[in-house]
C-alpha cells in the first residue's frame, strides 16, 4: 500500500506526490511544505547467538515516521516466513531483538518489521542456518530378564540425547532382521531407563531385540542382544530311598 506525506496542510498519499517527485522532506508544493514522510523505514541485521534450537533476530528501526512503531520480526523455515514476534515499541535509530527458540536444524529466514498508524515497513529477508549438536545419540540394549517359556522382559537405555527428550521402542524377532516392534513411549531423556515385556512366545526359542532411541535430531539403535525362552523339564519322576538303596546293592 502506498505511504503517506504530512504537509503544513494535511496528509497525503505519496501515490499522489511520487508522480511531481514530491515525496522528499522539506520540498514546498501546492500542497504545502512537506514536514514529514510517515512511512516507516527498518533494517533487517544479521541473527545471532545462534544454537541448535534458537537464534535471536535483530533489526534497526531508521525512521519511525514521527511516532513510535511497533517493531518485530516475521520468521519461517521457507522465504514464505509464516510467523511473527511480538512487536514491541521503538523509535528512530532504536535497535530492537528478540529470541526465537524450538527450532530444527537447518535453515531459516526472517525479516524486520515497523507499524505505525500509516503503514508497515519491512527490512530485507536474510537467513541462517541453525548449529548441529555436538555429539551423537546413543541409546544401549540391556539384558533380558524374567525369561519363561512363553514370555521375557528386555531392557534399554538413553545414553545421549543431545539435550532433547525423546522417544523410546524395541525391534524383535526370530532373526535380527527382527520384524516386530514395541510401542513408542514419549518422555525419556539421558540416564532413563526402559523396558517392555514380551509374550506369546514359542518356548525354546531364540529372539533378537535392540533398543531405540529417536528426538528432534535423528534416530539411534542400540546393539542387537538375544534370549532363549525356556524349554519344558517333562515328566518328573519321583525316586524314593528304597530305590536308592536297593539300586546300591545291585551294583555291589
Amino acid at each position: 500500500m502506498p505511504g503517506f506525506i504530512i504537509t503544513e496542510y494535511g496528509k497525503i498519499g505519496d501515490d499522489v506526490l511520487d508522480e511531481y517527485g514530491r515525496a522528499v522532506e522539506g520540498i514546498t508544493t501546492e500542497f504545502g511544505k512537506i514536514v514529514s514522510l510517515l512511512m516507516p523505514a527498518v533494517t533487517t541485521n544479521p541473527a545471532s547467538a545462534i544454537a541448535a534450537d534458537r537464534a535471536t533476530l535483530n533489526g534497526t528501526l531508521d525512521n519511525d515516521g514521527e511516532e513510535a512503531c511497533a517493531c518485530g520480526f516475521e520468521w519461517g523455515a521457507t522465504p514464505a516466513l509464516g510467523n511473527t514476534t511480538i512487536p514491541q515499541n521503538y523509535t528512530t535509530g532504536q535497535s530492537f531483538w528478540q529470541l526465537i527458540s524450538g527450532l530444527n536444524p537447518g535453515i531459516y529466514y526472517f525479516r524486520a518489521f515497523a507499524t505505525n498508524s500509516v503503514s508497515t515497513g519491512y527490512g530485507v529477508i536474510l537467513s541462517f542456518v541453525t548449529l548441529a549438536p555436538s555429539g551423537m545419540l546413543s541409546v544401549l540394549t540391556l539384558p533380558a530378564t524374567l525369561i519363561t517359556q512363553h514370555s521375557a522382559r528386555i531392557h534399554g537405555m538413553v545414553i545421549e540425547d543431545l539435550g532433547q527428550l525423546g522417544d523410546v521402542r524395541f525391534q524383535w524377532g526370530a532373526t535380527a532382521e527382527y520384524g516386530a516392534a514395541t510401542s513408542w513411549l514419549g518422555g525419556f531423556v539421558a540416564g532413563n531407563t526402559f523396558w517392555a515385556d514380551l509374550s506369546n512366545l514359542a518356548e525354546g526359542s531364540a529372539f533378537h531385540y535392540r533398543a531405540q532411541f529417536k528426538n528432534k535430531y535423528g534416530l539411534t539403535s542400540g546393539q542387537d542382544m538375544a534370549f532363549a525362552t525356556l524349554v519344558p523339564l517333562g515328566p518328573i519322576t519321583l525316586i524314593t530311598d528304597d530305590e536308592l538303596l536297593i539300586d546300591a546293592m545291585m551294583m555291589r
